[in-house]
């Protein structure tokens, strides 16, 4: 499983990079963004809950003066990113969103040097300006412009939540299994998701569906491809991947978007700013930076 942990983060981001197809048709049916976001937490929670049932009852079990862990992963990293990451999109560019997004690496290993005692090697810092300037390419520099400073910032503030994933989920996966660490941020993230979105209003959306079996297949799809597998991939990979390496790693998720995008859209994709991601991801798993 160790040798596979970088794959499996690498395989995380590859099907995080395909949320736009799920996103699009979910628009088509008459679902909001934030119910969107509602709904991939909650079929997660839900769908990580029944997992555990069948696999082992066990993982369910933890210690109260933990629950701490979970709640704040739950909230300020799941939900959090989530929620401000869609602000962003709506009131800025998707391109805008996605830069501000992924300079996630910045944060989680300047979180990880403080918080973990985390090395900041010369082969980090090159690989994370590597990911970013592929980023920047590939979600498109001319979307920036002027957004205002209350909005760069919410911008982000969704980068370091996405961060936080990386640093709380390291922290408690020393006392944890990774199931356990995935089922409790989802549920503890679903509560708030849910209560912004209104179930009434998504149940409201399936009811006036022309094709209301599409519409909960989707539900379902989407909730599986976008979160619970990639999650619990990325949460299995991050027991023996430093959360700075892993971070790096998942910059691939807009070079995959790029590409979905390209393939089934017919949307421009930039081959420097692919080029440089995968230098990223080269330089963090081939030289000198090793795993756990």
């Amino acid at each position: 499983m160790k040798k596979l942990s970088p794959f499996l983060i690498i395989l995380a981001a590859c099907m995080w990079g395909v949320m736009g197809v799920f996103s699009k048709e979910m628009k088509n049916i008459g679902f909001s963004s934030i119910q969107t976001s509602a709904i991939r937490i909650t079929v997660t929670a839900a769908a990580m809950i029944i997992f555990i049932l069948i696999k082992d009852k066990s993982l369910l079990r933890f210690k109260i003066n933990d629950i701490y862990l979970f709640a704040l992963n739950g909230f300020f990293s799941v939900f959090g990113m989530s929620t401000l990451y869609l602000y962003t999109i709506e009131n800025t560019s998707l391109s805008t969103a996605s830069i501000l997004l992924y300079t996630s690496p910045i944060w989680v290993i300047i979180m990880s040097a403080i918080f973990l005692h985390e090395k900041i090697t010369w082969q980090k810092l090159v690989a994370v300006i590597f990911a970013f300037i592929g980023c920047v390419f590939v979600s498109g520099i001319g979307g920036t412009g002027n957004i205002g400073f209350f909005f760069f910032l919410i911008g982000i503030s969704s980068g370091i939540s996405y961060g936080l994933y990386s640093i709380i989920g390291s922290i408690a996966l020393r006392k944890y299994n990774p199931y356990t660490l995935t089922a409790y941020s989802f549920i503890f993230a679903a509560i708030p998701s849910l209560m912004l979105a209104l179930p009434s209003g998504i149940a409201d959306v399936v009811i006036k569906s022309p094709n209301k079996a599409y519409a909960v297949l989707m539900i379902i799809a989407t909730g599986i491809e976008t979160a619970f597998l990639p999650f619990m991939l990325y949460t299995l990979g991050l027991k023996n991947v430093e959360p700075g390496k892993a971070a790096i790693m998942a910059s691939v998720e807009p070079m995959v978007a790029t590409i979905t995008g390209f393939v089934v859209y017919g949307q421009k994709a930039s081959l420097f700013g692919i080029f440089f991601i995968m230098l990223a991801v080269l330089l963090v798993n081939n030289f000198g930076i090793k795993t756990k």
